[in-house]
């Protein structure tokens, strides 16, 4: 059902190219998401289309995040900003945070420096999304695999 691959025309890679450049506030509309979701194979090749990709899934849909798993061992190498990106509170999936994870271990001490404010930054977001959304699962999950969900530390960290 959701593992059909379909042909990119010109037009299509286009509009798909366009959705994929849009701010990552950006909320996405319903036909850019079906587009998506449609050519996910495709998208599987543009590591910047990952987190838009994953803004398409049901994740109540064991169909689609099968797939999406799947599609996570395939897709191109992530760049850092994409593995930053994927950090967010939003992309709560154990699977997701890993890939993430596994490019950050990538970053020489040099690279980690020069991005150690981000990394924070991310790590409060990631913080303020468990406390505000109740401890969804995996949401608390950062590069150091201890979950933040649902500890009295995290609630006392914010006050």
């Amino acid at each position: 059902m959701y593992s059909s691959q379909h042909t990119v025309t010109s037009s299509f890679k286009k509009e798909l190219d366009a959705i994929i450049q849009k701010d990552p506030l950006t909320k996405l509309t319903t036909p850019q998401r079906e587009l998506l979701w449609k050519f996910r194979h495709h998208c599987s090749t543009i590591p910047e289309a990952l987190p838009k990709l994953l803004r398409c899934v049901a994740w109540g849909d064991l169909a689609m995040v099968t797939e999406v798993h799947h599609l996570l061992r395939v897709w191109r190498p992530i760049t850092l900003e994409v593995a930053l990106e994927l950090l967010d509170y939003h992309f709560a999936d154990e699977k997701v945070r890993s890939l993430a994870v596994k490019r950050l271990r990538m970053l020489s001490n040099d690279e980690l420096r020069s991005f150690l404010l981000q990394l924070v930054q991310v790590g409060v977001v990631i913080l303020v999304g468990v406390v505000r959304v109740g401890g969804v699962v995996g949401c608390g999950r950062g590069w150091s695999g201890d979950s933040l969900a649902g500890s009295e530390e995290a609630g006392d960290a914010l006050q």
